[in-house]
């Protein structure tokens, strides 16, 4: 996600930090001052459709605790659905 808010979520990220794309719901387009990407030493990838053995590596890794995701934004499951 990006959109409006790409500057104030650049500017949360820790020294070393990296900012994995996996769409661009909020818009494809952003401004970005680079000394924020570059001063604080991010990193920046996409992230594209991968094969089910690697999201349940994933599920792995953040149920043993080595991977801690930021969580945005949550979302009530509609039963009905």
């Amino acid at each position: 996600m990006a959109g409006k808010k790409w500057s104030q979520y650049l500017k949360v990220f820790h020294p070393g930090g990296r900012y994995a794309v996996a769409g661009a719901i909020a818009g494809p387009l952003v401004e970005l001052n680079i000394r924020t990407l570059y001063l604080k030493g991010l990193s920046l990838f996409g992230c594209t459709v991968l094969g089910s053995e690697v999201f349940k590596n994933l599920i792995t890794l953040i149920e043993q605790g080595a991977v801690s995701p930021e969580i945005v934004k949550t979302f009530a499951l509609d039963p009905n659905g």
